[in-house]
C-alpha cells in the first residue's frame, strides 16, 4: 500500500439521514472524490425538492423506503449500465480521440 486511499465501487446506495453521518454531505463527498461511481439515494423521507436537486447533480435514482426489491434491482442495474456506458465512452475516446465516434456511443442525451 502506497498510502493511496483506493476505493473500488460499482454503485453507491446511500441514505440521507443516518445516525453518525449526514447523507447529503456524504453524497457530495462521493461525487467530488469518485465522480464515476453512480449513486442511488435510498431514504425514508420523501422530499420532491431534494430528489430533484440530487437528480440534477447526477444521482442515478432517488428511492423512498420501503422500496420493493425489484425496484431496487432495476435502479442498481440502470446505475451499472450507466457506469459501463461511461467507461466505454472513455475507452473509445482514449483509443481514437474521435469526437464523432464518441458522440455516436454517447447518444443524444449523454454528457461528454
Amino acid at each position: 500500500n502506497t498510502g493511496e486511499n483506493r476505493l473500488l465501487l460499482d454503485v453507491l446506495i446511500c441514505d440521507i439521514r443516518m445516525p453518525k453521518i449526514n447523507g447529503v454531505e456524504a453524497i457530495a463527498y462521493f461525487q467530488q472524490e469518485w465522480p464515476r461511481v453512480p449513486i442511488i439515494v435510498l431514504t425514508g423521507f420523501p422530499d420532491t425538492d431534494m430528489a430533484t436537486s440530487f437528480l440534477r447533480s447526477g444521482v442515478v435514482d432517488y428511492l423512498v423506503k420501503p422500496v420493493e426489491g425489484e425496484k431496487l434491482r432495476t435502479a442498481v442495474a440502470r446505475a451499472m449500465e450507466q457506469r459501463e456506458l461511461a467507461q466505454l465512452r472513455e475507452l473509445v475516446y482514449a483509443l481514437t480521440g474521435n469526437i464523432e465516434m464518441r458522440a455516436e456511443i454517447s447518444g443524444p442525451h449523454a454528457h461528454p
